[in-house]
């Protein structure tokens, strides 16, 4: 197994362990720890570099134009965040709602 393989997908499972973590928090009502999310921040910020990097050096992409890429990047999930914190509230009352019906027909 390729040594880079085996490193992104540790990353990809750690990644994927903080966000299961941090949606535990935000669903009990705990909010998000900021140990949680500088652990985030360091764990994706090497694979962040390595992918500017490559960009940069190995594609030709101007720098601005990166820089621009992570600035929009930032702001989309910014704008995201809200919006599905508001469909996860929605969904779930929709869920629960559509689970109570389904259970007084199949008790009925």
């Amino acid at each position: 197994m390729n040594f880079k393989r085996l490193i992104s997908g540790a990353s990809m499972a750690l990644t994927t362990l903080l966000m299961l973590v941090q949606g535990i928090q935000v669903s009990r009502g705990e909010g998000v720890s900021p140990a949680l999310l500088a652990a985030i921040f360091l764990q994706n910020l090497p694979e962040s570099m390595g992918a500017s990097r490559e960009l940069t050096h190995e594609n030709g992409v101007h720098r601005r134009r990166v820089v621009l890429l992570w600035v929009v990047v930032a702001v989309v999930l910014a704008a995201c965040t809200p919006l599905g914190l508001t469909v996860a509230d929605n969904l779930a009352t929709a869920l629960g709602y559509a689970l109570a019906v389904a259970l007084s027909v199949l008790g009925s």
